[in-house]
């Protein structure tokens, strides 16, 4: 059995399973562009129509899921899937990055990050991940500061509570 690689005391993670890697495109088989009875029709899964609120609009998005257990959201728009956010640690980045994940894991991975602010938590984009958003949970109160930087964001280390494809950054 292979040792984990451990790098500034950080375990780094595995590469993402055949079919559920994520890329500025998608998430394994949920895909930007597809249409709505594309993804009703992939297998041993349910696709669930909801609304979130985003940007100060409410947007039709799909919540899809496997057994019961959800793994991505597919936001809308009209027929076609504009934005997937991925909530599970199922899927992973090709350099194995996925929910759960640390804020100094993230570091190690693609470097320093950039915050924003996005769907009323904080998020974390990088230039050696383009198209994706990182998002984590965190207090309002630190949400809300107006000086939130990624060096602040790595002081409380959180963790990834969402990776978001097509990320507005």
């Amino acid at each position: 059995m292979k040792e984990p690689e451990v790098k500034d005391g950080v375990t780094l993670p595995d590469p993402p399973a055949a079919g559920k890697v994520i890329t500025q495109d998608g998430a394994g088989p949920f895909r930007k562009g597809m249409t709505v009875e594309e993804i009703r029709k992939l297998p041993n899964l349910t696709a669930s129509p909801t609304k979130r609120a985003l940007a100060g609009k409410i947007v039709p998005t799909l919540t899809l899921m496997r057994w019961g257990r959800t793994l991505a959201m597919a936001e809308l728009e009209g027929d076609h899937v504009q934005r997937v956010v991925v909530v599970a640690p199922d899927y992973a980045t090709q350099k194995g990055a996925r929910v759960g994940d640390a804020a100094r894991g993230l570091k190690l991975l693609y470097g320093e990050g950039r915050v924003y602010r996005d769907e009323g938590t904080v998020c974390a984009s990088f230039a050696k991940a383009p198209g994706l958003g990182f998002c984590f949970r965190v207090p309002k109160s630190f949400q809300d500061a107006p000086d939130l930087t990624w060096s602040k964001l790595l002081e409380k280390n959180p963790r990834v509570v969402g990776i978001i494809v097509g990320a507005r950054t």
